[in-house]
């Protein structure tokens, strides 16, 4: 099995165990621009960046926005989630300083008009975050499911920027897919539509 890591000592190397997946988001890294991204009520600013990128070329750059009101964006899944199924949504996220909770990540049941799931998490303005959050659908019926990104600060000024948004339908994250990611393929149109990896594929997973 592959290992990643970046030490000479065997001890510090991670196994990686391959697994299939299927990311939902058909525009996960903002390539093709971010119109199948929602931004909700007018509140902030949401632009295709190169300033910081994790995958690809491009990120996606949130402005916050003003007192009381935060930015946020949603991309809405095609596929439904069916009773008893989990789904898990994970993403990173940068930006150019260090603060404590400037941003969420939330799973929404559109459906019933209900966040299942949210994440918090902070950043250190050197490095990208990586977050996660999960829901198991106990609705007793099937649901529409969207992901959603904030920005908390509510300044009206900073950004945060984001990249390699996953959502796939497990109890658990496995490692970034997309069609331009080793091992994985577009099931459409490159950069519009969802990705695929296979269970041979060694090139990623848990």
């Amino acid at each position: 099995l592959p290992m990643v890591g970046k030490e000479d000592s065997v001890s510090n190397w991670d196994l990686l165990v391959p697994e299939a997946t299927t990311n939902h988001i058909e525009n996960p890294s903002f390539e093709d621009g971010v119109s199948e991204w929602n931004l909700i009520g007018g509140i902030g600013t949401i632009t295709q960046s190169s300033s910081y990128t994790k995958f690809g070329a491009y990120s996606a750059r949130l402005k916050a926005g003003t007192s009381g009101n935060d930015s946020r964006i949603y991309a809405a899944i095609t596929q439904t989630l069916d009773d008893g199924d989990t789904v898990t949504l994970s993403t990173w996220a940068y930006a150019t300083f260090s603060s404590s909770s400037i941003g969420s990540i939330r799973i929404y049941d559109n459906t019933n008009s209900t966040f299942r799931s949210t994440e918090t998490f902070d950043v250190d303005g050197e490095s990208w975050t990586y977050v996660s959050t999960s829901w198991t659908n106990d609705t007793g019926g099937t649901v529409e499911i969207r992901a959603y990104l904030y920005n908390t600060l509510q300044d009206d000024t900073n950004y945060l920027f984001w990249d390699g948004v996953q959502l796939e339908w497990k109890d658990h994250v496995t490692t970034y897919c997309d069609g331009t990611q080793e091992g994985c393929e577009w099931n459409g149109e490159e950069h519009n539509s969802t990705s695929t990896r296979s269970a041979q594929s060694r090139a990623g997973g848990v």
